[in-house]
Parts: C-alpha cells; structure tokens; sequence
C-alpha cells in the first residue's frame, strides 16, 4: 500500500535529519591530523583559519539540519 509507506516515510524523516546533523557534529569534533612547519606561522595562521571556517560551517549545518528536524516533528504532531 503506497499510503502506508509514505506514512511511514514522513514519521522517519525526522531520524534521517537528526542522524546528518549528529554526523555533522560529530565531524567537527573529530580532528585530522595537520602535518605543520614550525618555521612557517603564516601557514600555521592559514591552516588554522580554514579549520575553523569548516568547523563553523559544518556546525552551522548541524544546527540547521536539528532546527529542520524539530520543524518536521512539530509538523508532523500538529498536522497528524
């Protein structure tokens, strides 16, 4: 039955959402490993820059995708 399907779908929306956001914080807290040269502090200070633009990104997403399954859950209990 496609009804119950699509049902059932939209209930797990919601999961599927709060995963990609677990997964983007959890890359925000696992580090890679940086290879640095000491006699270079500009590359250090470049390095350092992008990391914590991705990190600032991905965390941006993270929120986003939380606050979008939250959104979905409201939706879901008001419209049910």
């Amino acid at each position: 039955d496609g009804g119950a399907f699509y049902i059932k779908f939209l209930y797990l929306t919601p999961l599927l959402i709060w995963l990609l956001a677990l997964y983007l914080s959890l890359g925000v807290l696992l580090t890679k490993q940086n290879k640095i040269n000491l006699h270079s502090p500009e590359e250090i200070r470049e390095d350092y820059n992008k990391t914590i633009s991705y990190k600032q990104k991905t965390l941006m997403g993270s929120f986003l995708a939380l606050s979008a399954g939250l959104f979905v859950v409201i939706c879901l209990m008001i419209f049910r």
